[in-house]
């Protein structure tokens, strides 16, 4: 059975931060930054191009205290700006961690 959790990655600033976090999926695919080359240029909505390094996923099974314990094992130049917005299967909003609260 599928339990399928939605997450969206804010890394502030730092654009050189996603292939350390990817690497907690092992092989399996990770987050996608939404400047991908994978995905049309500016495919998101409003009149500007995104000004911080976010990437989005959906993903089944997740280890949610996994992925946090690995956010914190990365060193980042400013984890304050490290947010998780976790929206979890049949839950019709998302919440919102902080590295930083993580990091207590």
């Amino acid at each position: 059975m599928s339990h399928v959790t939605n997450v969206i990655l804010n890394m502030g600033m730092e654009s050189d931060k996603l292939e350390s976090v990817n690497t907690f999926f092992e092989g399996e695919t990770g987050f996608i930054s939404f400047d991908s080359d994978h995905l049309p240029h500016g495919w998101y909505g409003g009149t500007k191009f995104l000004e911080v390094h976010a990437a989005i996923g959906a993903f089944n099974h997740l280890d949610l205290d996994g992925l946090k314990q690995h956010l914190k094992e990365i060193t980042w130049e400013d984890p304050d700006d490290v947010q998780l917005l976790i929206c979890d299967q049949e839950v019709s909003r998302f919440s919102v961690w902080n590295l930083s609260k993580l990091k207590e």
